[in-house]
């Protein structure tokens, strides 16, 4: 049984205490690319003789593992032999996650299932006995071409329903790859290396919540997250997405130059639709694949049985339940969108305490008596609520102020370039309106608050679309009566400000909640 090159994904920097994705994981995530093993250092590996058992070659290695062709000489039979790569070195979190493996993989007795036929240990080294598969990986068939959509469509059903069969025995691999598919030499596939296996019905501990597990082009953006939780069936109907579409395309949906780029493309982008790659594609089959890789696991099948129940659709000429997505369902995702906010949690504090603030302004400077002092009392807001909001994030985040990611860059730049907009509103037109009304001035600050919502809408919050359209609204009514303007203004900014702070505390207590055993905590 040939162990894939690829290797799971563990940011060595990641611990139990912190199920918080870290939006900097690109600087620990080296881990996922493992080197191939050198010549030497296999001929330096030493691991037990086994009694009862003729090693005849090396098939393979993963992170883990290293599996050997072997002769079981009491049955007379070929099988693979399994072993922890460190030998006798090994750890006791190895030794816990090889013996989780044996344990998946016993409970599973599946045609399209690689069986395991002993679990033993010799010396101190665990290993396991496993059923043989003498067709090669289907990695290594596929060569980077793509199959027939009918060929392509029978080969995953297989697949899928043993999946299926894994899930109802509350299985999760965690790691379906072509490479982690062998073919027997009539063409039968089966899935093999358990070693990532999640079972939903126990806490065996082995994992620390927030890890990052699995092979980047095939994971889940949920695994790519390190939201443990989060991870279910789901994800392996993500997997099998991924592979439909390297059946049909030759290449999976996400393969960038360096480890870093692929799991941002998995994270944020859309995969080219296959009909674009390959035009003969048929439509349903695409409508199956994209419906696997949405980003949104509620998107996807509900079940890996419901997938299979489409993909006999297809395959019998049936109309498929899969959907290609239209207008209304771009705007439905476009608004129910979540990216990057994740990182602004700890801000829900201080947008929360600034949210009364412009409304009580605002009602500051209409309780001024003289007209003349209309003017001064207005800039005098304006500026002793920048003064607030400025103390307000000093006494809240003054260890972490200055922007240092990505992220963050974008969201001060958004927002200092409509802070400078506004004061430039604010100074040239009362100067403008100088002798008239100068509450002319709040639809613009309508406008250009609006602008900026609808920047961030597309940035971080999907919802933000939508608030950025009422200030829109508000700015076309304002001038149908302009004394109520600064008001109306004041109102939708306190809204705006509970509704963001609300959002961002509910992220900080789903954190929080993360970071708790629940009953989909991760396992081994």
């Amino acid at each position: 049984m040939p162990e894939p090159q690829e290797s799971e994904a563990q940011s060595p920097h990641q611990t139990s205490s912190s199920a918080v994705p870290d939006p900097a994981f690109d600087t620990a995530i080296e881990a996922l690319a493992l080197p191939p093993l050198p010549a030497q250092e296999m001929s330096e590996i030493s691991l037990p003789q086994l009694k009862g058992f003729t090693v005849l070659g090396l098939l393979g290695r993963g992170g883990m593992g290293i599996v050997d062709k072997a002769l079981q000489i009491g049955l007379n039979r070929l099988v693979a032999l399994k072993m922890i790569r460190a030998g006798t070195q090994a750890t006791a979190e190895e030794v816990a996650r090889f013996a989780a493996e044996a344990e998946a993989v016993a409970r599973l007795q599946h045609p399209n299932i690689v069986q395991v036929h002993e679990v033993g240990e010799c010396d101190g080294c665990s290993y396991l006995v496993l059923e043989f598969v003498d067709g090669g990986s289907l990695k290594a068939r596929l060569g980077g071409a793509p199959l027939p959509a009918r060929l392509a469509a029978e080969l995953l059903l297989q697949l899928v329903r043993a999946v299926a069969y894994a899930h109802q025995r509350n299985i999760i691999h965690r790691d379906l790859k072509p490479a982690n598919v062998l073919l027997t030499l009539d063409g039968m596939p089966k899935i093999t290396d358990f070693g990532l296996a999640k079972r939903l019905d126990a806490d065996l501990g082995h994992t620390h919540s927030g890890a990052v597990l699995g092979t980047p082009s095939y994971m889940a953006p949920e695994q790519v997250e390190g939201k443990t939780r989060a991870i279910g069936p789901a994800t392996d109907v993500y997997a099998l997405g991924a592979m439909l579409y390297e059946l049909l395309t030759g290449h999976p949906p996400f393969q960038a130059a360096t480890v870093v780029d692929t799991l941002e493309q998995v994270r944020w982008q859309e995969p080219v639709q296959p009909r674009t790659l390959q035009p003969k594609v048929p439509r349903d089959l695409e409508a199956i694949c994209l419906k696997c890789l949405e980003k949104e696991p509620r998107y996807r099948y509900a079940s890996a049985t419901a997938l299979a129940e489409d993909l006999e659709r297809f395959l019998h000429g049936e109309p498929v339940l899969a959907r290609h997505v239209h207008l209304l369902d771009l705007l439905e995702r476009a608004i129910n969108r979540s990216q990057y906010d994740i990182e602004f949690h700890s801000t829900s504090l201080p947008v929360l305490l600034f949210a009364p603030f412009p409304l009580l302004a605002q009602l500051a400077v209409l309780m001024v008596p003289e007209p003349a002092y209309a003017r001064a009392a207005l800039l005098a807001a304006f500026f002793a609520l920048l003064a607030f909001l400025g103390l307000i994030l000093w006494s809240t985040r003054s260890a972490a102020l200055f922007a240092t990611k990505l992220a963050e860059r974008q969201f001060w730049a958004t927002w200092i370039g409509n802070l400078l907009a506004t004061i430039l509103v604010a100074l040239v037109g009362l100067q403008m309106t100088a002798g008239t009304d100068e509450l002319s001035i709040f639809p613009l600050w309508s406008i250009i608050f609006g602008f900026t919502l609808f920047m961030m809408g597309g940035c971080y919050w999907g919802r933000l679309y939508i608030v950025a359209l009422a200030y829109f609204g508000i700015a076309l009514l304002m001038p149908v009566r302009i004394k109520w303007a600064p008001i109306e203004y004041a109102l939708l900014q306190t809204a705006t400000l509970l509704v963001i702070g609300l959002h961002l505390r509910r992220l900080g207590l789903d954190i929080v909640s993360e970071k708790q055993p629940g009953p989909f905590a991760d396992t081994r």
